[in-house]
């Protein structure tokens, strides 16, 4: 007997092997390969050994977020002192005095600046109107995120508007625990602001006194707490050149 010949392969069967091969060789070249080299499927790591790099310019924009600023700590809210400028016995007279006038301000209060009852003379007329306004002092040696916020006030600033439209004012900042006379305005010498008085150009004068208290420590523009001390309660009394010592 002669022995079986093996039988070949049919062409069709080749056609659709090849036609296979084909398509599974184009799908993983072009869709596969792609995607693991994105980064993309659990076989990413296998043939993208390089770390991914993203262009920040296609990145989306976030909105922008703020830093929560602590209110200030409650070892930090007992008062540390209480003060008189430029004296005590000033502060008092001013306070007997009948046709003066009060500004008083609290750390538990927003109002920064103060307009007090205008100051009038023994017949009646306006001499001077006044502003007292408090904020943070700034001292352009500092640099901005360490000096105080403005709602931690370390200057007190008393201006004083004559019937003619002049003005003058003195800057008190605290130093330490004390109110200290740092500038003048206007007619306003700084030798006088240490004695608690304001002169306007026409010659009239209005005297201050202030009655203060301090909280120890300030929070500063990028939100840390440094040694010092701010207002937490101010009384300031006014009256005319008369109550001056």
């Amino acid at each position: 007997m002669r022995a079986a010949t093996p039988r070949r392969p049919s062409v069709i069967v080749l056609v659709g092997g090849l036609a296979v091969l084909g398509f599974a060789a184009g799908f993983l070249l072009l869709v596969v390969v792609p995607s693991i080299r994105a980064g993309n499927g659990p076989l990413a790591g296998l043939l993208n050994s390089k770390p991914r790099i993203t262009d920040i310019r296609y990145r989306p924009s976030l909105a922008p977020t703020t830093t929560a600023l602590s209110a200030r700590p409650e070892l930090w809210q007992t008062v540390s002192a209480e003060r008189a400028y430029p004296a005590l016995d000033r502060f008092n007279a001013l306070g007997a005095e009948p046709r003066g006038a009060t500004a008083v301000y609290s750390s538990e209060r927003p109002q920064r600046i103060i307009a007090p009852p205008p100051l009038r003379d023994a017949e009646g007329r306006i001499v001077a109107t006044t502003v007292i306004i408090l904020g943070a002092e700034d001292e352009f040696g500092t640099p901005v995120p360490l000096r105080p916020m403005v709602d931690e006030p370390t200057r007190l600033v008393v201006t004083a508007i004559g019937a003619s439209g002049d003005v003058s004012g003195c800057v008190l900042a605290l130093r330490n625990d004390s109110l200290e006379a740092t500038r003048a305005m206007g007619s306003a010498s700084v030798g006088e602001c240490r004695q608690g008085g304001v002169r306007l150009g026409s010659g009239d004068a209005v005297s201050f006194a202030v009655s203060y208290r301090t909280l120890p420590n300030y929070r500063t523009r990028d939100g840390a707490w440094w040694p010092g001390a701010v207002l937490g309660r101010a009384e300031v009394r006014l009256g005319l050149k008369a109550s001056m010592a």
